[in-house]
């Protein structure tokens, strides 16, 4: 019979090596934004930005996403907040981010947590059915569920490559 201590260790072991597994398979991962935008991202890379999740405290970052159909539509409304402009797509070298600045989103996950924009107007999940809050969630549940993640940093111009220009 083994210990608690070794239960645990095993099942962290477990966990480290999904997670490295998970990360060596990552999706190509994809931000929206617009085309003015683009010569600072050539100097200085993607500059964490400040933003209000539901349910918590600010926190800096970039969100990203798996699907190249979702970064543009984020890109759209980027785009349609600063007045117009042209949507860029940026694909992001996940490999040179840094995997414990990986985040859950949390908007679009707080919404299928809890049922809905509008609490239990959707059926939830059954994955998400232990959750009461986004920031419970890992990112790879946040990536599986929702197609985004946050990343709580910046993210340097050699892992970015511009793909369109919408």
């Amino acid at each position: 019979m083994q210990s608690r201590e070794t239960t645990i260790m095993t099942t962290d072991l477990r966990r480290w090596i999904t997670l490295c597994e998970r990360w060596e398979t990552l999706p190509r991962l994809f931000h929206g934004t617009c085309q003015h935008d683009l010569p600072i991202i050539r100097q200085r890379g993607l500059e964490a930005q400040p933003t209000k999740p539901k349910g918590g405290a600010v926190r800096h970052g970039v969100y990203l996403t798996d699907d190249y159909h979702t970064a543009d539509e984020y890109g759209f409304l980027a785009c349609d907040q600063r007045g117009g402009g042209e949507v860029i797509i940026l694909e992001i070298d996940a490999r040179q981010l840094d995997i414990k600045l990986l985040q859950p989103d949390d908007y679009d996950l707080q919404d299928a947590i809890q049922g809905g924009e509008r609490a239990g107007s959707e059926p939830v999940d059954p994955r998400l059915r232990h959750l009461h809050h986004w920031s419970e969630a890992s990112w790879q549940l946040s990536l599986e569920m929702t197609h985004q993640v946050f990343y709580a940093g910046s993210i340097p111009v050699a892992a970015i490559t511009v793909l369109d220009a919408s």
